[in-house]
């Protein structure tokens, strides 16, 4: 998983197989909040806001935001919780 996810990109490249069948980030459409986190070692911020060039979701339909904090502070730093999450709560309960 490693070798093929990281190492040789194939779910990028639309090469990597799941539960038996070629999967292509091409076929995601539905509306995409991409949040990076600024000081994130795991998950740069410009691996997550490069998604939008892989996934077939139109432009218009997503949201690129870098925030302050790293990897799990995007998900449980209270700054990120307090100032952050509700606003894409609301954007999420929009679409």
């Amino acid at each position: 998983m490693i070798a093929q996810l990281f190492k040789e990109n194939r779910l990028a490249k639309g090469e990597f197989i799941g539960l038996g069948r070629k999967l292509n980030l091409r076929n995601i459409t539905c509306p995409a909040y991409l949040l990076a986190g600024a000081a994130d070692d795991i998950t740069t911020p410009e691996q997550v806001l490069d998604a939008v060039k892989y996934i077939g979701t139109p432009k218009d339909r997503t949201v690129q935001q870098t925030v302050p904090g790293g990897h799990i502070g995007l998900f449980m730093g209270a700054r990120t919780l307090k100032e952050h999450w509700p606003r894409i709560a609301q954007w999420i309960a929009t679409q």
